[in-house]
């Protein structure tokens, strides 16, 4: 489906994302040439990445042939509903030459609260707020504003923020 609809912007969960890796990693094989290629073709590109640099070399001879699993269109990918790993969160950035954001939201919020900014390349992180929403943490039984990290139970206000239940 992804070949036929070829997405610009990609959005899943961490379980699709890993099954993806997973599936990417199991036609490389374990070692030989072709494993030892790969190794350096990604580590050369995860570090020019850090840079804001490009490896055309490599993008062409290694990982042109990825970028059609998703349908060599996907220019960002955000995951949510669940943390992704830094270790998939930068093989996908490596492999598919484009940004992985994380966010948080709920479906009482029209599901996005907070994403990453394109280019943040912070692993683990949720990023910030979206303009459309104020959140404040409120003091809850043991867990504490004041604790170090701060706990506390999670108020989101906005007009993303659903106004009830359907017939509740």
């Amino acid at each position: 489906d992804l070949k036929e609809f070829r997405p610009t912007f990609f959005v899943g969960v961490p379980r699709i994302f890993d099954t993806i890796k997973k599936a990417l990693l199991a036609k490389i094989p374990q070692d030989g040439v072709k494993r030892a290629v790969f190794d350096r073709a990604f580590e050369d590109r995860k570090a020019a990445m850090a840079e804001g640099l490009e490896t055309p070399y490599w993008n062409e001879k290694v990982f042109k042939n990825t970028r059609e699993v998703l349908g060599g269109r996907v220019k960002c990918i955000a995951s949510g509903a669940a943390p992704l790993s830094a270790q998939t969160q930068v093989f996908l950035e490596v492999v598919f030459g484009v940004s992985v954001l994380q966010g948080y939201g709920l479906t009482e919020t029209c599901a996005c609260t907070t994403l990453q900014r394109m280019y943040d390349t912070r692993k683990e992180s949720i990023g910030g707020l979206l303009s459309v929403v104020e959140v404040k943490l409120r003091d809850a039984d043991t867990w504490k504003h004041t604790n170090n990290p701060p706990q506390g139970e999670l108020l989101i206000r906005g007009p993303v923020v659903t106004q009830g239940y359907y017939k509740q």
